[in-house]
């Protein structure tokens, strides 16, 4: 597999903050590059299972997830603090290569796999495209048992993308994130809303609603540092890529009104101090 020398992602490790519209370059080389099976053989299945949805919606996706990227590249000090964090439920661990190529140390965790297989067989792609070795060690492992046997205090941060959720029991997922996170470091959560009035009455899921995570931190000693509702319009509206851009503006108004974007967002951020 030959890589051509034109990736914006080769730029990664020198900028100093990270914009929207470069991390949206970023993961659309990625999708395009899954898209056209430039990528490592053994992951190529996996990679079209997991990212052709999003290549079928890919503005969408660039709405959603480049902010996150770069709301965790600011949180955790990127690229000047070089942090060892936690990814957990880090599928096929782009976020997590995003990171490494940012600096930081990353340990991932997954219970699929084919998912870690995946991102595993993915290094290489991403230290090809950024020029440059990372440091990211993914598990295929059960995080409750992995976490449990940890050293105390391992980690600098963690961070979690729609992976609490399935984490159950709840709390005790929480308590093993305060026992592997070092005393001052960043925990980051970004989470589907289950205080949106489509998630009480339709989708009726068992998620924790943001005071519950709050509640929970406060009884183990963390400092919520922030809270902050995203996700307020459908996949149809935000695919377009100039409805995106105006739509961008008016949900981060929205996400000004607390009271109301509780109960509209689809999702949260959740940031905690250990």
């Amino acid at each position: 597999m030959t890589i051509a020398n034109s990736s914006m992602l080769a730029s990664f490790p020198q900028i100093e903050s990270l914009s929207i519209p470069t991390v949206e370059e970023g993961m659309i080389e990625l999708l395009s590059d899954v898209r056209d099976n430039r990528i490592p053989l053994a992951a190529q299945n996996t990679m079209h299972d997991y990212y052709d949805r999003y290549i079928a919606w890919q503005n969408h996706f660039l709405h959603h997830f480049a902010p996150f990227v770069c709301e965790a590249d600011e949180l955790f000090s990127l690229p000047g603090q070089r942090p060892h964090l936690l990814d957990l439920g880090c599928g096929v661990a782009t976020q997590a290569h995003f990171f490494a190529m940012r600096g930081a140390s990353i340990t991932g965790l997954d219970n699929k796999i084919e998912r870690v297989k995946a991102g595993r067989a993915m290094t290489s792609w991403f230290e090809e495209k950024s020029g440059t070795p990372l440091n990211v060690q993914l598990h295929a492992t059960d995080a409750f048992e992995m976490l449990a046997t940890r050293e105390p205090a391992t980690f600098d941060g963690c961070y979690t993308q729609f992976a609490l959720a399935y984490m159950r029991p709840h709390r005790k997922m929480l308590e093993l994130i305060h026992r592997v996170v070092r005393p001052g470091g960043l925990i980051m959560f970004r989470e589907f809303n289950a205080g949106s009035l489509y998630n009480r009455l339709v989708s009726r899921v068992d998620w924790l609603k943001a005071r519950d995570y709050q509640r929970i931190g406060k009884e183990l000693g963390w400092n919520n540092e922030m809270s902050q509702f995203c996700w307020f319009f459908p996949k149809q509206l935000t695919n377009p890529r100039s409805a995106r851009h105006l739509l961008r503006p008016i949900e981060d108004t929205v996400a000004k009104c607390s009271p109301i974007a509780s109960k509209m967002a689809a999702s949260m951020t959740l940031v905690f101090r250990r």
